[in-house]
């Protein structure tokens, strides 16, 4: 009886073994099938459906922005590129892309591949007040205390509760 016993728990062995290495055959076959043709990041499902990618900009530091180590207290603004289109007033319909980073830091935790539309009685405090004056062409520089950003809510992991923050946005539409 002990050796049928020992019979059945090496053939179940030998079945573990087999349909283990099966599994991690196929694993490799697919990670291989489904590799980018830029390295060896294997291309993520919604890449294959064409749907958006993470951002290209994230985690990277924001260009042309020296970050500061001293608190900001109010809301700077500054215009790179002065546009002579529309202007925007308080309470607009913007469409705008952005790159958005950590004051501290300089490093870029979001930006807009695209431009996007957004109600300016609706985003951070920061927008609020940095947006309006600014016209269609132009590009501009917000560098937001976090009591007008997100402040001790932060709506993302990359962005530390009572962070500062720094926002490049360019103009694009305003309704």
């Amino acid at each position: 009886m002990a050796q049928k016993t020992q019979r059945v728990v090496a053939g179940l062995a030998a079945a573990f073994f087999l349909i283990a290495s099966l599994t991690t055959g196929i694993a490799v076959i697919w990670t291989l099938t489904h590799q980018s043709k830029q390295g060896d990041t294997p291309v993520a499902d919604n890449q294959a459906q064409n749907q958006p990618t993470e951002d290209p900009l994230a985690g990277k530091p924001m260009e042309g922005y020296t970050p500061s180590t001293e608190p900001v207290t109010e809301l700077k603004i500054t215009d790179i590129k002065v546009g002579d289109g529309a202007e925007a007033k308080a309470g607009s319909t913007v469409s705008v892309s952005y790159v958005g980073a950590l004051a501290t830091t300089g490093i870029v935790f979001q930006s807009s591949q695209t431009p996007i539309s957004l109600s300016l009685d609706q985003v951070i405090t920061g927008w609020k007040d940095g947006v309006p004056g600014m016209k269609v062409g132009g590009t501009r520089r917000l560098v937001i205390p976090a009591a007008q950003a997100y402040g001790a809510q932060s709506p993302d992991s990359s962005i530390p509760p009572n962070s500062d923050l720094v926002f490049d946005l360019t103009l694009f539409e305003v309704k």
